[in-house]
C-alpha cells in the first residue's frame, strides 16, 4: 500500500482543518489548539489516495445545459418524473385517473342532455295547458278572453263580456278615477278590471297590500275588504253611497263575477237607484258600469 505525503501550510486554529486531519489520520483527535497561529508543515502519512475515475471527472467538468434533462443511467432507477408501474396485484394502474376523468365527463354529459329535455318537452306542454292554441301568437294580453270560460262559485263565466267592458273603459275613461269591483280569494279572477286598465281599486290583491305596505296597519286592509263586501251586499243605497264617497269611488263595476260572489238583493239596488245615486254609463249582456254622482 502506497503512502502519500501531503505537505502544506495551515493554521492550527482552523476548526475545519483540524477536524479533517483528525478524521483522515484516524486518530479521532483534533489538533492542539494551544499552538494556534503557528504555521507548521503537515505530513499525513496515513492518508490513502482516493481512486479517481477520469471519465467521471471529465463528465463532471462538462458544461451543464440548463434546458437539457439528464439521460437515465443504464441499469439504474427510472426518471422520477415518469409514472412508476403499479405493484403486482394492485387494482390501480397508470391509466386509472384518466379512466375516472372520462367516466365523470360522460356522466356529466348524460345528465346535461337530460336537463335539456325539460325545456324542449315541458314548454309546449305548458303552453297547451295555459294558453288557447286557437288564439294564435299575439301581443294582445286580452286575446284569450275572446274564447275563455272561467269557472268560479259553480258558475261558468264568459270572459268576453269583461273584455268588452274593459276595452270601453280604456277608451272612454280619462285620468285615474277610483273604481270598485269584486274582491275574491287569491289566485282568482278578482281585481281583473284594475289589472287590465291600471285604474286604482278600493282594494286589490289583499295579500300584496299586507305584504308590500309595511306602514299600513293590517286592520286597514281588513276594513277595506269588509267595505267592498258591504257595497255589493247591503240593499240600502245610502249605505253604499257613504262608503263610495269615503274612498272617492267614481265607477262601480257589476259583472258576472260580482253576481257569483254577492247576493242579488244587494246588487239590485244599483239598477233600481240608477239616476239617483249613480248613472249607468256602460252595459252589455252581462256587465253594467255605473258612474257615481258627485
Amino acid at each position: 500500500m502506497a503512502k502519500v505525503a501531503v505537505t502544506g501550510v495551515a493554521k492550527f486554529d482552523d476548526p475545519a482543518f483540524a477536524t479533517l486531519v483528525g478524521h483522515r489520520t484516524g486518530t479521532g483527535q483534533s489538533l492542539d489548539r494551544r499552538r494556534s497561529g503557528k504555521a507548521l508543515p503537515i505530513i499525513a502519512e496515513r492518508l490513502r489516495p482516493l481512486p479517481v475515475d477520469s471519465g467521471a471527472m471529465e463528465e463532471t467538468l462538462r458544461p451543464v445545459d440548463s434546458q437539457a434533462r439528464p439521460a437515465p443511467i443504464a441499469g439504474g432507477a427510472a426518471d422520477s418524473t415518469e409514472q412508476s408501474p403499479s405493484p403486482a396485484g394492485s387494482p390501480y394502474s397508470a391509466s386509472t385517473p384518466a379512466r375516472a376523468t372520462t367516466w365523470w365527463w360522460t356522466a356529466f354529459a348524460v345528465l346535461f342532455a337530460a336537463c335539456l329535455l325539460y325545456p324542449a318537452l315541458a314548454t309546449p306542454a305548458k303552453v297547451r295547458d295555459r294558453f288557447d292554441p286557437s288564439v294564435g301568437p299575439t301581443l294582445d294580453g286580452m286575446a284569450f278572453m275572446t274564447r275563455a270560460v272561467y269557472q268560479d262559485q259553480g258558475r261558468n263565466i264568459l270572459l268576453e263580456h269583461d273584455r268588452e267592458a274593459i276595452l270601453w273603459m280604456l277608451g272612454s275613461v280619462a285620468g285615474s278615477p277610483v273604481i270598485v269591483e269584486a274582491n275574491t280569494p287569491l289566485y282568482r279572477w278578482g281585481s281583473r278590471v284594475a289589472m287590465f286598465t291600471g285604474l286604482p281599486d278600493v282594494v286589490g290583491w289583499d295579500w300584496h297590500q299586507r305584504q308590500q305596505r309595511g306602514s299600513v296597519q293590517d286592520a286597514a286592509i281588513t276594513k277595506r275588504l269588509a267595505d267592498v263586501k258591504t257595497i255589493y251586499s247591503d240593499p240600502r243605497p245610502e249605505v253604499a253611497q257613504q262608503i263610495l264617497e269615503r274612498y272617492g269611488v267614481q265607477y262601480v263595476y257589476v259583472g258576472e263575477l260580482e253576481r257569483a260572489y254577492y247576493p242579488a238583493a244587494g246588487l239590485g239596488k244599483f239598477e233600481r237607484y240608477a239616476g239617483v245615486y249613480w248613472d249607468t254609463v256602460y252595459e252589455n249582456e252581462q256587465v253594467r258600469i255605473y258612474r257615481v254622482r258627485e
